[in-house]
């Protein structure tokens, strides 16, 4: 009983509760947006700047991307396919409008061995975020004064924004089973890799800043939950995940479609919450958990050291990366 509450139960009822809270948060600002003209711009000069943005082909990857070219920024699209990539770079080039799986219904592993999604949404994630901050640590030099056009006010040359999800609180990390072999739950296994993504951004900032100085590098990790977005991610997961029945998939679909814009964040709204975390004091955000637009509180689990210390030797130990001096 216990298992399936777990792997069932909880992680549906949250990801319920956060499409009440979308619908009634849309609401409100069809209601505002009829009763006045006003419109807020996102924040952010990224002039001088280079981002790096995973997933950046589709969704909310390509409308962070978007949005931060808008602003001057130098983008990276990080994408797993070359072509969907260049397609990307073609649309932003004409100034037309996060990497991940979601809740695959049936259970399938990499070439590596492992979990499609452990490895997709988070180790991949956590190799690239090791190697780039350790990279540039390697290549830093001491400066009399950090260079203005590739330093915050307060001195950190590196930012990293990793993208999570409320429903880390649906999570149950079990390291005898990481990988879900036993009784596998698509959606379960979404929430382990949001969890892991929060525990993953603790675990980078409180070792950056203990070696901070030791090293010539400071960087900044925090953690953003752009709300439930809606993207062919989204789209797809509720009409073609286990939560819906094979059989009925066809019909609801386009059902689905009609009432996704009431029930999911639109991509420009959550843009707005990442450009927050990319352009905010360093101080404010440095190790935190975001969310519609401000920092707050994580789950309990996710805030507990042990737990962040112990993904890190298991990310360590899955990924075969000899951690960096700069995270020792």
């Amino acid at each position: 009983m216990s298992t399936f509450w777990n792997r069932r139960v909880v992680p549906y009822s949250v990801g319920a509760l956060e499409f009440l809270q979308n619908l009634v948060s849309n609401v409100r600002d069809a209601v505002r947006a009829s009763s006045t003209s006003d419109t807020q711009d996102p924040p952010g000069d990224f002039s001088g700047k280079v981002c790096i943005v995973t997933g950046a082909n589709a969704g909310i990857g390509r409308s962070t991307a978007a949005a931060i070219f808008q602003r001057g920024g130098v983008v990276v699209l990080a994408c797993r396919s070359r072509s969907r990539g260049e397609q990307a770079v073609q649309a932003l080039q004409q100034m037309q409008p996060a990497s991940g799986i979601m809740a695959p219904p049936v259970r399938s592993e990499t070439e590596d061995g492992l979990e499609q999604q452990f490895q997709v949404n988070f180790l991949g994630h956590w190799r690239l975020v090791h190697d780039l901050v350790a990279n540039q640590a390697s290549l830093r030099r001491p400066r009399k004064a950090p260079a203005q056009h590739t330093a915050d006010s307060d001195g950190a040359s590196l930012r990293v924004i990793w993208l999570t999800s409320m429903t880390h609180v649906g999570a149950h990390l079990d390291f005898k089973d990481l990988q879900l072999r036993k009784g596998y739950s698509g959606f379960l296994g979404y929430a382990n890799t949001k969890l892991a993504g929060i525990l993953a951004i603790k675990e980078f900032q409180q070792r950056m800043d203990r070696c901070n100085g030791r090293h010539q590098q400071k960087a900044v990790f925090c953690s953003v939950h752009p709300g439930f977005v809606n993207t062919d991610l989204a789209n797809g997961w509720l009409t073609g995940s286990d939560v819906v029945p094979a059989a009925v998939q066809q019909i609801i679909r386009p059902l689905v479609r009609a009432i996704c814009p009431w029930i999911l964040v639109s991509p420009s709204k959550a843009v707005q919450t990442i450009l927050y975390a990319a352009s905010a004091p360093s101080a404010e955000i440095s190790g935190k958990y975001i969310a519609g637009g401000k920092v707050v509180q994580p789950s309990r689990q996710a805030q507990d050291d042990q737990l962040s210390a112990r993904l890190w030797e298991a990310s360590q130990k899955l990924s075969d990366t000899a951690i960096a001096p700069c995270f020792q």
